[in-house]
């Protein structure tokens, strides 16, 4: 029973952690992985909130990340792709500059 607190919070500290490396410092890191695409389950038990954001790719330094960097609350299961500049080229997808306006 003493493992249950952990193992729920344990996600959210994985992020936590996850988020606040330094990736985006070096040349490298900024050249594999200078967008990231918002992946969401979509099943009936999505969010209507989250849906919307369902393979959105913004800058890996965007300012959407610090709020909406998985996991997204209480049984989030969504996750986040790495994107190079030339498979965002590739695959024809937008890069975001604007904040999502039906949620933040």
């Amino acid at each position: 029973m003493a493992r249950l607190p952990h193992r729920k919070h344990l996600p959210y500290e994985y992020a936590d952690r996850l988020h606040g490396w330094p990736l985006q410092e070096d040349a490298a890191s900024q050249e594999v992985a200078a967008y990231w695409q918002h992946i969401e389950v979509l099943n009936k038990r999505v969010r209507p909130s989250y849906a919307i954001l369902h393979e959105k790719v913004y800058p890996a330094d965007h300012e959407f990340w610090n709020r909406n960097y998985p996991p997204n609350g209480f049984r989030c299961r969504c996750t986040v792709r790495t994107l190079s500049e030339p498979q965002v080229k590739n695959q024809g997808l937008t890069v975001e500059t604007e904040m999502p306006k039906d949620r933040v």
